[in-house]
């Protein structure tokens, strides 16, 4: 009788420990899956992360292009760049290296980058004036004609594209 029961109790306690070890697996499983599903969710969250934050940026690139404040700020900085140290009013002197300030960050806030320098002269077909704003009107030159432009404000890219193009003006 003794012999009976530690054999029952032996069977019991094997499919004690496979039931144990069916639900361990399990548990297993169901973590891995959870794992992975977790995996995914984060993919997903980051994708929406970044495509929010490009969604901002180009909008406010926008901004600042149809405002012209890129421009106008590398204006001030060249008009204040032309006067030599102590040269502006006591009032605005201060305030000399702001315009610099504000353009780098917004170059590394928005990732833009200067397009040309503004003094540099260029020799192009004139087909390739659609790139530029041309300062002043005197006609489309003919095609195939190469044209001298001096660069009067630098253009700005976003990567590889050019978001505001570099003003210029015909050089004879």
């Amino acid at each position: 009788m003794k012999k009976d029961r530690k054999k029952r109790n032996k069977a019991r306690g094997g499919a004690a420990r496979k039931a144990v070890a069916r639900a361990r697996d399990a548990v297993r499983r169901a973590t891995q899956k959870l794992d992975d599903r977790l995996a995914t969710l984060e993919r997903v969250a980051d994708a929406l992360e970044e495509a929010a934050v490009e969604r901002f940026q180009a909008e406010a690139v926008v901004a600042l292009r149809d405002e012209q404040l890129l421009r106008d700020l590398a204006d001030l900085q060249a008009a204040f760049a032309a006067r030599a140290p102590g040269g502006l009013p006591p009032d605005v002197e201060p305030f000399r290296h702001l315009p610099e300030a504000v353009l780098k960050w917004m170059q590394g806030r928005f990732g833009l980058a200067p397009h040309l320098e503004a003094g540099r002269v260029l020799r192009l077909p004139g087909e390739k004036l659609a790139g530029f704003t041309l300062d002043g009107d005197r006609g489309d030159p003919p095609s195939g004609v190469l044209v001298r432009v001096r660069v009067l404000a630098p253009g700005w890219m976003r990567g590889s594209e050019v978001v505001i193009p570099p003003r210029v003006e015909l050089v004879e």
